[in-house]
């Protein structure tokens, strides 16, 4: 099956967003940034399994937009995981792509995701 990008609401927006930062503590991620309105956001992304950040600009698919953030369906990044074992049956797993258009493109792969 072809990857597919669907645009979803995750509470928060990433246009022009500033100041991407994240930390790490071996299962769960935590990601802050500055948005449009300079509000500070706080995303918690629980059983994080693995996670990139860039702030080179690389292809984007025709269906992304450069300042969203989308559900990737059929990640063959997230079943790579599934079929090295890498993920477990209790959760349901999905990969995000957050397109922060002014500061970079960050990817994850996790089981929920909250917003403080």
């Amino acid at each position: 099956m072809v990857e597919r990008f669907k645009i979803v609401d995750l509470g928060f927006s990433v246009a022009d967003a500033e100041d991407v930062s994240m930390k790490y503590d071996g299962s769960t991620l935590f990601l802050t940034f500055t948005d449009w309105q300079e509000q500070i956001i706080n995303v918690t992304f629980e059983n994080t399994i693995a996670f990139k950040y860039q702030e080179a600009e690389y292809y984007l698919s025709d269906a992304e937009r450069f300042d969203c953030c989308h559900l990737v369906e059929n990640s063959e990044w997230l079943k790579l995981h599934i079929n090295q074992s890498m993920t477990w049956d209790s959760e349901a797993w999905d990969h995000y792509k957050l397109n922060f258009n002014a500061d970079g493109i960050f990817e994850v792969l996790c089981s929920n995701i909250s917003v403080q």
